[in-house]
């Protein structure tokens, strides 16, 4: 069963040219099987999860970094 948002997107892409369509259709297949291929690897080995998560935390905290400030970034008029 698909989403809301999932059909709304079908059916806008629906209207494209074929080509466009089955362009997106294969974005679309090849990012459904890269994150079936990572449940998959990642269930069989989650030790490599927790290394991948102690490196990032291990890189943030030697990052000597302030927050970005985006308040005035963008002009309101």
């Amino acid at each position: 069963m698909a989403t809301e948002l999932l059909e709304k997107a079908f059916s806008e892409a629906a209207e494209l040219p074929p080509a466009a369509q089955d362009w997106l259709a294969q974005r679309l297949l090849d990012e459904v099987r890269a994150d079936h291929k990572w449940d998959d690897l990642l269930a069989q080995h989650p030790e490599v999860l927790d290394q991948i998560e102690t490196e990032a935390k291990a890189a943030l905290a030697s990052v000597d970094a302030m927050p970005l400030d985006l308040t005035n970034a963008f002009p309101t008029s």
